[in-house]
């Protein structure tokens, strides 16, 4: 099972980037921001979904 729990962590780690895709194809016209990598998991997350310029949505997502 060892196998199995490996790869359900990898799925569900790219659970936030097959979420924002799908959003930003929805709503937002398909553009979806870079990963920065010098911030954290949640403003790349808000970024995103487009929302990474309001820092209450970033915060409410480190909650």
């Amino acid at each position: 099972w060892h196998y199995t729990y490996e790869d359900s962590m990898d799925l569900i780690a790219k659970l936030p980037n097959i979420a924002s895709r799908i959003y930003q194809n929805v709503f937002k016209g398909g553009k979806v921001a870079p990963i920065q990598k010098d911030k954290d998991y949640s403003f790349n997350f808000a970024n995103q979904l487009g929302f990474g310029d309001n820092k209450d949505f970033v915060e409410l997502l480190r909650l």
